[in-house]
């Protein structure tokens, strides 16, 4: 059982007295500081980056990359690629950065720097790094995997919406027309509303619509406890494929269960949305006809995941939604993750996180840190932290795969995500307790990167890395001094990009964000061949590879027009989740026709799985992909 490295005890109350947050002391609420703010669509920016040549000379790498949409502060963060890891596997302590406060698993590539942030303009710029480890050594000759954070945080947000407090997960809708987004109070007796993204809202506040969910509270007993915690939403998603389909979960603070003849007082619900009558109804059919609507657990259920969302489009939909199982008392119950068939509402999994969320009091007892609360997923695995209030010092951001297994876990000592109490805190130099991140959400976005959002001092997120380093903390500009209750990534293509954020529980904001990859290392692919043609092709094409489904190679033919000079030709592979695995092309051709074969092998010599992959083929600015399958 994994022991906390440092314990201490408080109580919840007293620790929301004494919390300091972050924010910006000059704005206010919602109601009277719409000068910080724009309104309309938001912002976006995105990142292009390509892969780069260094010969291991001890210069700088010059990293070129293009901001368009935006200027931003950008980030370089460096990993190995396919390094043996300086880590002892799980359970062991290892060099996960500064501070030495990440504990993971054998097998993932090694953290080696992170540096910034830099503010660059809009349009082509140069990231110079002088090759130096987090150490301050020399990077050895290998290959490495470079990401670029980039965040507009030295402009004004555009407020996106509204509604008092907003503690909890909320929705985009960016499937029906005109896009919203769905967001509650995170309270009692709290509507669920809906705003149309861009419209007026900062002078037409009635512009968004509330749906009064009181039959929540009938079915479930709430009104007759009038001294339980509670919170009406607790989580809120919007079903991948449906935007009329709605799912939700309440939580109960009052304790495990309270059993009111109607059942247990918190649950996970299906939920219909029809436009034409603004209502929000229960799925009846769902969950069992007993339950009218929602499925009743035994624990506390403060957040849920989808596995393909509007934040993460390009994962494949599994038909599940997850849901964190936080422990108020342990034994008897397990803390984990809920795994439910969507279609059916029947539980299918319980993921245990007892090795995370269960740990040794300093007088030798058993007990669970309210964890897991905050969570997100993609196709790795969970990205949870625990609870605000717990009694415990750390936070415990952490990561497991889809079958329990600790990925990482992110613990005291690195500054990212730490929380202290008593005399620890007052020997570290902190007056207020508790300090550090005291985390109510978590999301992930491309590349297994985790954002943890929350009360924290003095900031507002955290950015780990895919081996649980802290990479980056993020304070949202123009955010009232308070409680941060989520921050959200949605790392799309579209005109709703970038990082969500929310107020001090007073609007919810968007900035422009992206991250994107490349990898840096001494070989340039040159894996193509010309093809004979009777004549140059008149325009761009990227074929149908063949064979297809392949095992072990496939072929892919493309065409380069004659524009009167070479052009830069990359042709690459992706699988699912956006990563690069293989680099098939990476040039300047002339006009013509190629081929290329891929052998299933990553940039790494590796063979590659069974499943899906996408081929991109870029010429200049034009661009264009197919997916292919591998069965082996």
């Amino acid at each position: 059982m994994f022991l906390a490295m440092a314990v201490g005890l408080l109580a919840a109350g007293a620790a929301l007295a004494q919390t300091v947050t972050s924010g910006d002391p000059n704005v206010g609420g919602a109601a009277d500081n719409f000068d910080h703010w724009r309104e309309g669509m938001p912002i976006t920016m995105q990142i292009e980056t390509q892969d780069v040549k260094y010969e291991f000379t001890g210069k700088s790498v010059d990293i070129p990359f293009t901001l368009n949409g935006s200027r931003a502060n950008v980030y370089l963060a460096v990993y190995t690629e396919g390094a043996d890891p300086q880590y002892d596997g799980p359970g062991g302590l290892g060099k996960g950065g500064p501070g030495n406060a990440v504990l993971r698993a054998s097998g993932l590539d090694t953290f080696v720097v992170v540096v910034g942030p830099r503010l660059f303009s809009e349009g082509d710029n140069v990231f110079s790094w002088d090759g130096l480890d987090f150490n301050g050594n020399q990077i050895a000759t290998g290959n490495y995997e470079y990401f670029l954070i980039g965040m507009n945080d030295v402009d004004k947000p555009t407020y996106i919406s509204g509604s008092g407090t907003v503690w909890w997960q909320f929705g985009i809708d960016n499937k029906s027309d005109p896009q919203g987004i769905w967001f509650g109070n995170g309270g009692t007796n709290a509507p669920i509303s809906r705003a149309r993204i861009g419209d007026n809202l900062m002078t037409n506040p009635g512009a968004w619509v509330d749906h009064d969910v009181n039959w929540m509270r009938e079915r479930t007993g709430r009104d007759l406890v009038a001294d339980a915690v509670w919170w009406d939403i607790a989580g809120w998603k919007l079903d991948p494929q449906d935007p009329t389909i709605h799912y939700a979960n309440n939580y109960n603070d009052q304790g495990n269960v309270i059993d009111l003849g109607v059942g247990f007082t918190t649950g996970l619900w299906k939920i219909n949305w029809d436009e034409s009558n603004g209502t929000l109804l229960p799925d009846e059919d769902w969950g069992g006809d007993a339950d009218r609507g929602w499925i009743q657990h035994e624990g506390n259920l403060p957040a849920m995941a989808l596995m393909a969302d509007a934040h993460k489009p390009w994962l494949a939909d599994d038909g599940f939604i997850y849901v964190s199982w936080q422990d108020r008392d342990y034994p008897p119950n397990t803390p984990g993750v809920i795994k439910v068939d969507r279609a059916s509402g029947t539980i299918v999994d319980i993921i245990d996180m007892t090795d995370i969320y269960v740990h040794e009091t300093p007088e030798g007892e058993i007990a669970a840190v309210r964890g897991p609360f905050g969570l997100d997923v993609d196709d790795r695995g969970f990205y949870t932290n625990g609870y605000w209030a717990s009694a415990f010092s750390e936070s415990f951001p952490s990561s497991i795969d889809h079958d329990g297994n600790i990925m990482w876990i992110n613990q005291n000592g690195d500054d990212f995500g730490d929380r202290y109490f008593g005399d620890e805190a007052t020997s570290l130099g902190y007056t207020q307790e508790p300090t550090g991140m005291l985390t109510l959400h978590a999301t992930v976005g491309k590349f297994h990167m985790a954002i943890n959002s929350g009360m924290s001092v003095p900031w507002g997120s955290v950015i780990y890395g895919p081996d649980g380093a802290g990479l980056v903390k993020i304070d949202g500009p123009k955010r009232a001094v308070g409680i941060t209750g989520h921050s959200w990534w949605h790392a799309t293509d579209d005109e709703l990009a970038g990082f969500f954020y929310n107020s001090a529980q007073g609007a919810e904001l968007h900035m422009p964000f992206d991250i994107e990859n490349g990898f840096i290392s001494e070989g340039v692919p040159t894996a193509v061949e010309e093809v004979a043609a009777a004549a140059l092709p008149l325009a761009y094409e990227l074929k149908d590879n063949y064979p297809n489904p392949f095992n072990p190679e496939t072929t892919i033919e493309f065409a380069v027009p004659d524009l009167g000079q070479a052009l830069p030709v990359t042709l690459t592979v992706y699988n699912l989740a956006g990563q690069k695995i293989a680099i098939l092309a990476d040039q300047s051709l002339n006009a013509g026709s190629y081929k290329s074969t891929w052998d299933a092998l990553d940039t790494q010599g590796q063979s590659v799985g069974s499943g899906v992959y996408i081929y991109t083929l870029t010429v200049g600015e034009w661009t264009e992909s197919k997916r292919m399958t591998l069965m082996k």
